[in-house]
């Protein structure tokens, strides 16, 4: 309790000393809306939606490749919102309008995430990077799908307990997940 109290306090003293303008604070607030609506549609099934609707818009996407960048991949409005609606995410009109009108990239599909689910909180980075660590010891930062073979268990995926998939097509559902790193 008293760290969270600590934590209170070093927040109004930084808030104090360094105020945010009035639409700096109205954005903040309207992403935290929207991400209470889209959190509550996703649970339980979060990292799936996440990976799957960024495949989904790299498939329909014009991809714009930049030196010494990743692929930059701009969607169309209604490719956003048929994405939206493929994955069960119910976004009102206005609250899309919002996210639209704020991405710095009209169409920007990475950035159309981050605004819509939030960025990584920090436990779950650190769970990436202490992941990938063991994937990748050397830090070189390519890994081959024999290494990733031997951390990943399949067998506690919903569709390995219900038998509804073979441990051959789970894999292949698992690596489909990474198609897009390979491209």
């Amino acid at each position: 309790l008293d760290g969270i109290q600590d934590q209170k306090r070093r927040d109004i003293l930084y808030a104090v000393k360094h105020p945010y303008s009035t639409e700096q604070l109205e954005y903040q607030r309207y992403l935290a809306d929207v991400h209470q609506l889209t959190k509550p549609q996703i649970k339980q099934r979060t990292l799936i939606v996440y990976t799957s609707l960024a495949e989904y818009y790299r498939r329909r996407a014009n991809v714009t490749r930049h030196e010494d960048k990743d692929p930059i991949c701009i969607c169309e409005k209604e490719d956003l919102l048929a994405g939206l609606h493929e994955y069960k995410i119910h976004l009102s009109a206005g609250h899309f309008s919002y996210i639209w009108s704020h991405m710095s990239i009209q169409g920007e599909s990475n950035e159309f995430l981050n605004l819509l689910f939030g960025e990584l909180n920090e436990k779950r980075f650190a769970q990436v990077i202490k992941a990938y660590s063991k994937v990748d010891p050397s830090k070189t930062g390519y890994t081959n799908i024999d290494t990733i073979k031997k951390f990943v268990n399949l067998y506690g995926h919903p569709y390995a307990i219900h038998n509804r998939l073979s441990d051959e097509q789970l894999w292949t559902r698992f690596c489909d997940t990474f198609r897009f790193a390979i491209d």
